[in-house]
């Protein structure tokens, strides 16, 4: 697990028990940017076999809450939608993304999590650079129902050009 994870579990934990001070509860969580580009990035070559090897090795973690980015197509969408329900995982439903509205694919994000999700909505951005048009980047959040209800959102910003992009 990498430093960013650890900070992102960090954070929600810390943010849960602001939040519910009378009932405390500790979250396991985890964001992942799952690198399944979308048809066009022509980066597709093997993508169905690491979209499952990552599926068994995100369960192997024992975490209640993921948020997946970069999840753009339906059949690798499927394929976490099978081996997490399996699990008796939850999980949030495709975001809008549409040609008539600009997008040639929807946000690439998911919400996997052990407690039910009550409910979940995405906001769309306005602003967008070049490629990064081509998605529906934005905001997905839902409400989790586990002991103590929470949020969870997930998102995936923009990409950033030169310097910005490689760091």
């Amino acid at each position: 697990m990498n430093f960013r994870s650890c900070l992102n579990k960090v954070c929600l934990v810390i943010l849960l028990q602001l939040f519910s001070v009378s009932n405390c509860l500790a979250v396991e969580v985890m964001t992942y940017n799952t690198w399944l580009l979308p048809w066009y990035t022509f980066a597709v070559e093997g993508s169905r076999e690491r979209a499952y090897a990552l599926a068994d090795y995100l369960q192997s973690m024992n975490l209640d809450v993921i948020g997946l980015q970069e999840v753009f197509n339906r059949d690798h969408y499927q394929i976490f939608q099978t081996s997490f329900l399996n699990k008796k995982f939850f999980i949030t439903k495709k975001t809008p993304g549409s040609v008539f509205d600009g997008n040639i694919v929807d946000s690439g994000l998911v919400i996997l999590s052990r407690f039910p999700i009550e409910k979940s909505k995405f906001w769309s951005y306005t602003d967008c650079v070049q490629e990064d048009c081509l998605s529906n980047k934005g905001v997905l959040a839902a409400k989790v129902k586990g002991p103590v209800s929470f949020y969870v959102v997930n998102t995936h910003l923009q990409a950033g050009e030169g310097r910005a992009r490689a760091q």
